[in-house]
Order: C-alpha cells, then sequence, then structure tokens
C-alpha cells in the first residue's frame, strides 16, 4: 500500500504494516539513492542504522538493498545502535549520508527514517524536499547486476573512541557515586554498558536493558509518567543515588535527582549551558519553547542567544557554523559544536555526571542554583487533540488570532511571535505558546511563568482564542 511520504521536524514516522511498509521504505530509498547519487556526481557513501523496534534491522537491510541497487556503496550497522552513533559514524567513515530506521520516541507500532548529511547533522531541508517530491509511486525492481554486499559497521565502537576524548573517565570511575540507568527497553543500552564495562568505583544498576520492541507497552519517551520504575529505584536505595534515562533512539536523556524527582528538560539543557559557561564561553541556541532561562544565563555570561522554530535541525546550523556552543530543544535534546551537530543524549548527560563528580555536588544542588541564579519559573507543556482546523490555522495562518490574543493578554502585536506557531511574550519573562506538532496530530500549548498558580488561566485565556 503506497502512501504520501511527508518528513515532520524529526523525519519519516508511521504506523508498522500501514503507513510503513516494505513498499513505500523501497520507495523513499531509492529516491534517497538517487539523489544523493547526484549530489555527489557518482557513488555516494551511506551508513545505515537502526533502533531496536519490531522488524527495524530487517527494514534497514531492506534500506541498504535498495541504496546498493542504485549504485551506494553502503555500511550497515553490525548491531542496533543509538542515533547518536549512527551520526558519528557517518562523520567518521566520510559518508555522503546517514540513513538511521528509527520512530524515536514514539508508540511501538511506528516505524520511520531519519536522513542525516555528510556532516552528521539533520539532512538540509532543501534536500528532502527535493526527496519527497521525487518519490515515484511504483515500487522499483532491484537491478542484479548492480548490487554489491554491503559492509558490516561497528558505529558503537566508532563512538565509544571519539568520547573517550570528551569525558574523563579515568576521574570519572574513581567517584562512589550510585547511578541508576534506565534505558527505556532502546537503542541505547550496549553502547552504555560497554562504555562502562569496568565502572571503577562507581556503582551502575540497569533498568529495562534488554531487548522489547514494545517498550514494555509504553513509549519509550524519558518523561515523569513513564520514569516511576527510576525515581522507586532512586529512593529505596540505600545509598544517595541519582538516576538516567534515554529515549528508544538514545538521543534525548532524564535525570532524576536524589530525591526521585525527574528533572525537567529546560533544567537540565540549562544546567549543560551553564556548566559550559564556566569551562569556555559560547553562543546559545535554543528552539522557541525554550525555558527563559537559557536567556538570563546568556545575558549573564555575556554571549548571543538565537531562537529557532522547533526541530533540531534549524538548531543543527548553528553547531555546525560554530555560531552556538551548545543548542538544545524544549523536549531534551542537546548538541555541541565540539562533536557533532545533532543531540546527543549520552554525551550531554556524562557532561553533566563528571562535573557531579569534579565539584563534588548533587543533581538537587544544582536544581537549586539554577533558580537562585535565573529565577524561580515553573513550565508545562499540555498535548492537545483537536480539531484538524485548528491545527491547521495556528500551524498555516496563526496571524489570523492576533487582534484577539493582543486584547485577550493585552500585549501589543510585536510582542507575538508567529515563526513556528504562535508565541506571547508576557510581563516578567512569562510567555505562552500553541504550535502544531511535527511528528504527531496534535496542538501543543507551552507556557512559563514565575507563578505557577497563574499558569492554568494563562492557558485558559489562550484556549479562549484558539477554540471559540
Amino acid at each position: 500500500m503506497s502512501t504520501d511520504i511527508r518528513f515532520g521536524t524529526d523525519g519519516w514516522r508511521a504506523e508498522i504494516g500501514f503507513g510503513f511498509n516494505e513498499d513505500n521504505l523501497k520507495r523513499l530509498m531509492h529516491s534517497v539513492g538517487k539523489r544523493v547519487n547526484d549530489m555527489v556526481d557518482g557513488r555516494a557513501h551511506v551508513c545505515v542504522g537502526y533502533d531496536t523496534r519490531f522488524q527495524a534491522k530487517e527494514f534497514a537491510s531492506t534500506a541498504v538493498e535498495c541504496l546498493i541497487s542504485e549504485g551506494c556503496h553502503a555500511l550497515l550497522s553490525q548491531n542496533f545502535c543509538p542515533t547518536p552513533s549512527l551520526s558519528l559514524g557517518v562523520i567518521k567513515t566520510e559518508a555522503d549520508l546517514g540513513v538511521q530506521i528509527t520512530a524515536s520516541h514514539n508508540p511501538h507500532t511506528y516505524l520511520g527514517v531519519k536522513l542525516k548529511g555528510s556532516n552528521g547533522g539533520p539532512l538540509k531541508a532543501g534536500i528532502i524536499s527535493q526527496i519527497e517530491l521525487e518519490i515515484e509511486s511504483e515500487v522499483f525492481e532491484d537491478s542484479e547486476k548492480r548490487l554489491r554486499p554491503h559492509v558490516p559497521k561497528d558505529f558503537n565502537q566508532i563512538y565509544r573512541e571519539t568520547i573517550e576524548n570528551l569525558i574523563d573517565f579515568d576521574f570519572l570511575k574513581k567517584d562512589k557515586k550510585n547511578i541508576y540507568v534506565d534505558f527505556m527497553h532502546g537503542a541505547q543500552m550496549d553502547l552504555f554498558k560497554n562504555i562502562f564495562i569496568n565502572s571503577g568505583n562507581m556503582n551502575i544498576f540497569y533498568l529495562r536493558d534488554s531487548r522489547d520492541s514494545t517498550f514494555g507497552n509504553m513509549t519509550p519517551e524519558p518523561i515523569p509518567s513513564n520514569l516511576k520504575i527510576l525515581s522507586d529505584s532512586v529512593l529505596s536505595s540505600r545509598k544517595e543515588s541519582i538516576g538516567l534515562a534515554f529515549d528508544g533512539d538514545g538521543d534525548r536523556f532524564a535525570f532524576c535527582d536524589e530525591r526521585g524527582e525527574v528533572l525537567w528538560p529546560q533544567e537540565t539543557f540549562a544546567i549543560i549551558a551553564d556548566i559550559l559557561m564556566q569551562e569556555e564561553k559560547g553562543n546559545i541556541a535554543k528552539s522557541l519553547p525554550t525555558s527563559v532561562w537559557l536567556n538570563r544565563l546568556a545575558k549573564k555570561h555575556k554571549v548571543d542567544i538565537y531562537e529557532t522554530p522547533v526541530g533540531f535541525k534549524y538548531l543543527s546550523d548553528y553547531l555546525d557554523t560554530g555560531k552556538a556552543l551548545v543548542a538544545g530543544e524544549e523536549s531534551g535534546g542537546v548538541g555541541f559544536s565540539f562533536h557533532i551537530p545533532e543531540r546527543d543524549g549520552l554525551l550531554a548527560s556524562l557532561k553533566i555526571i563528571e562535573y557531579l563528580a569534579k565539584r563534588k555536588k548533587t543533581l538537587r544542588s544544582l536544581r537549586k542554583d539554577l533558580r537562585a541564579n535565573y529565577g524561580d519559573f515553573h513550565y508545562e507543556r499540555k498535548d492537545m487533540k483537536v480539531s484538524d482546523s485548528v491545527v491547521d490555522n495556528v500551524k498555516k495562518d496563526p496571524e489570523r488570532y492576533l487582534s484577539k490574543l493582543s486584547k485577550e493578554f493585552g500585549v501589543s502585536k510585536n510582542k507575538i511571535n508567529t515563526s513556528d506557531g504562535i508565541k506571547l511574550n508576557l510581563k516578567d519573562d512569562n510567555w505562552v505558546m500553541a504550535r502544531a506538532s511535527g511528528t504527531e496530530p496534535v496542538l501543543r500549548l507551552y507556557c512559563e511563568s514565575d507563578k505557577k498558580d497563574s499558569m492554568s488561566s494563562i492557558f485558559s485565556s489562550l484556549e479562549k482564542v484558539l477554540f471559540e
């Protein structure tokens, strides 16, 4: 069954057996193979990886067969690997393109494709648009005479060798810290375990560290409602502990502090940025729905801050060009200019753990320091299933709401940003935002305020205008 293939903010995703099936994957991969060969004017080199989802390995093999039949040279991951490993593999093998078979944090019934450019970051939107336009309606016939055997590659090994130069593991493993690591049955488990096969004085306990293509019947997204097992483990430990979790493809992460509380992504991004600013000054890039903490942090450290629409593909450019030292988004992805211009949950989390060890700090104390230095803000996101017309209006015609929003909130129109949905900048650095999700059929509402009890009324005022 052939369907339209359209990429969202982070790749193409669809339900297995319906939108995501062998026919559609072949259509996509043949178009990708043709486009990348045209780009390099010859035989392109492509790295292909996959996560722990149902039939992800088989679909990855199909992708390789299609790419080879188009004349590409293909490297297929020896085993499942996190998306950052695939991205780094693209750079280190000097490949022209990366293909990761994954649906990230979506339900287990989904699968998808992420495309990476030669720099390891998200493939440029213009190239993806060309691929979408060129996808043929029929399934291609593989040409036997052009088939060449693919080459297996251990992308996780490439990653291990690289990260040893970015983290002081000798010092880290001397620290007698208790850490519970929840892999949520995702692709990060083998890589992390191999890095810490000798954990030294560290006590590391693994949770949900077996392959389960249903992810324990929950979405592999490291949010509080999915991390009760991690919180409970930290709380029940006899020794002071912290928790760490990764999403399905390992590019996002979440921490659980010594009291079992899960940090919201804004906190971890701000903490990482603050740590980096103490080591070396550099600009910051963030997506629009990300905390004002980053703006205040940039002002304190006298660096520039850039704001982009949602999607790491926009932030990636700032990392790739060196305009920003660190970039992050509201959903828990953080990347660095000295690594790959892409989210990397493992490196970001290890940066924090390394800092805790060297400074003899606790996560709890870092959270308190953050609020003391940059304000006691509260943040909430609501995902709402509403009519398609409302979603389309917010996405395609946000200006239609400006007059009513200006009146409702008592702000001038120049305080309303419509570059990605609608964001209203309110008094005292408070703000509220609505935007259409790029990966799910929902409308996302965001609010950040220094008064927690005011957030409900702020949301209500926004909903009143959007849904009346």
